[in-house]
């Protein structure tokens, strides 16, 4: 993911060949904000958009319900 912090526009890059999967977007409360659907390999954006600035946690899961990555994202 890059760039980090978030200010406009960043680029997600999968590359693990995880089949079918989900890249979800949390705000602080656990509420989903931002999902993306995908088809293996693939890269997306995500815009700033609606996001207000803070911390989001991020999560890659599989068709199956796999966590497959999870991390932080800062938003400026």
């Amino acid at each position: 993911m890059a760039p980090q912090p978030l200010e406009s526009v960043m680029t997600v890059s999968v590359t693990n060949n995880t089949g079918d999967a989900q890249f979800i977007v949390y705000d602080i409360s656990g509420k989903s904000v931002h999902k993306v659907q995908l088809n293996g390999n693939q890269q997306f954006t995500i815009n700033k958009g609606r996001l207000a600035a803070g911390m989001y946690a991020y999560k890659l899961i599989n068709r199956a319900g796999k966590l497959l990555a999870s991390g932080k994202l800062m938003v400026r």
